[in-house]
């Protein structure tokens, strides 16, 4: 039986791989941070010339002192490599399908926490008297000796301890303040006695709002709007045994006499439909609403098959908003919709929404089907006042339409009545009187899913849906 090497090799001190060809080599790499610090270790593997795949693996790789850096995670290279934590060691099993190295060699990547002062070095160890290191790189290619089949070179993980006290922070000085403009200055010191020379990394700041960052030792900034900010500086640095550190200050910073924006939405919304031709199943609406003071732009918010204002329609609703600088917009759509608006300060802050308006209704000629198309308006709709029939429904051959008067106060001018696929397409349509039983032939009908409406000038009386098999 053929035996190969396993190496472990450090970043820092990093071993050139075996000229035998019976040796696996492993390399761990070395890292050094501030307690607490959690830090990738990427383990490496070497197998010999031409072999790429590892049909199966175990073995722990263990920390000689946990309590100054121990391994709490791992990120194996391949997917079908799974692992399991035992005690301090991560155990290592490759699944049924054979792992293939990536062309680096990476193998897996230990997560560390360095706990204490002190170092820990990792080294691969068996798992047990009963579980030797064991890696399997083919039908009859078994490497389980540490003796002689592996050769580990170990990585070490050392803590630079506690950042030591090298800066004054004094404070954070408001140089200046006007409404809601502002000037901060950091206020520090550098202290090198115990710190080595000292790199500065950067000077930060948040401001405590969304978006309210900056960095530089002194920075200008204009907060939104009056209120009380929570204002964090921070100084991040280096010092002479190449610590990386930081020291952080915060005040508390009341403004007040903002120009801010304190505006309602619009109160009047109106919908203008447009008459005549407009060709295929599109149509033309002028919304419009009342200026506010103080707003310098608007959002509009329309949900299209809003089930509030598309009594019938079954399409899933879709919302989408639209900003203008004007206090009107023409639309140009054949989908039946709601809309609202709201209004946009200076400084960016928005008001609430108006109430939801329902698209106003919509009549045209329709040259391409012969018809007429409708887009509904809730705001004319009297539910409950007619009832709308369709017998049989399912229907197959010809359906039965009754607008039925619920009222008999009632007074209706000129009812219709429409029948319309899911595009929103006229199929049919007819006069429709009271009580009529109107018939209509579904021999030219795609099977499918219609809407049935009765209509009365711009006022949707009912609305049925119709199966047609």
């Amino acid at each position: 039986m053929k035996k190969f090497l396993f190496l472990l090799v450090t970043m820092f001190t990093f071993l050139g791989h075996q000229a035998n060809a019976q040796q696996i080599g492993v390399n761990i790499t070395s890292a050094a941070g501030n307690i607490g610090d959690t830090m990738d270790i990427p383990v490496f593997v070497t197998l010999p010339p031409g072999i790429t795949v590892i049909t199966s693996c175990q073995g722990a790789i263990v920390s000689s002192n946990p309590s100054a850096a121990e391994i709490v995670g791992i990120i194996p290279s391949a997917s079908n490599i799974t692992t399991v934590i035992v005690n301090s060691g991560m155990c290592i099993f490759s699944s049924s399908a054979s792992p293939i190295l990536p062309a680096n060699g990476l193998f897996l990547t230990l997560r560390v926490r360095i706990a204490n002062i002190g170092c820990s070095n990792f080294t691969l160890s068996p798992t047990g008297p009963a579980s030797p290191v064991e890696f399997v790189i083919g039908p009859n290619l078994v490497f389980d000796d540490l003796a002689t089949d592996f050769n580990i070179n170990t990585g070490t993980v050392c803590s630079h301890g506690s950042c030591p006290t090298c800066i004054d922070f004094d404070a954070i000085q408001v140089v200046s303040a006007n409404g809601c403009n502002y000037q901060f200055d950091m206020d520090y010191s550098f202290e090198s006695v115990d710190c080595g020379k000292i790199t500065l990394v950067s000077e930060t700041w948040n401001f405590g709002h969304q978006g309210g960052t900056g960095s530089g030792q002194v920075i200008n900034h204009t907060f939104p709007i009056s209120g009380t900010y929570t204002v964090t500086a921070t100084v991040q640095f280096i010092t002479g045994n190449g610590q990386l550190c930081s020291e952080q200050l915060s005040l508390d910073v009341t403004v007040q006499g903002c120009n801010e924006c304190l505006v309602g939405p619009p109160s009047t919304l109106n919908c203008k439909k447009a008459t005549g031709p407009v060709g295929g199943s599109s149509s033309t609406h002028t919304l419009s609403w009342n200026a506010v003071s103080g707003a310098v732009s608007y959002e509009v918010q329309f949900v299209y098959n809003d089930p509030a204002c598309c009594p019938g329609i079954i399409a899933t609703p879709t919302s989408t908003i639209v900003a203008t600088g004007s206090t009107s917009m023409i639309v140009q759509t054949g989908a039946c919709y709601s809309w609202r608006v709201r209004s946009v300060c200076a400084n960016g802050a928005k008001s609430a929404w108006s109430s939801r308006s329902c698209t106003c209704a919509y009549y045209s000629s329709d040259s391409s089907s012969g018809g007429k198309s409708l887009t509904p308006s809730d705001d004319s709709f009297e539910a409950g006042q007619v009832r709308l029939a369709a017998v049989p429904n399912p229907a197959t051959n010809n359906v039965e339409i009754t607008l039925s008067a619920l009222s008999a106060d009632m007074m209706l001018a000129q009812p219709e009545v429409f029948i319309f696929d899911l595009a929103g397409k006229v199929i049919f349509s007819s006069q429709l009187n009271v009580d009529e039983a109107k018939r209509v032939d579904l021999s030219d009908f795609e099977p499918g899913t219609y809407i049935i409406k009765a209509v009365d000038g711009d006022t949707i009386l009912s609305t049925e849906k119709l199966v047609v098999q």
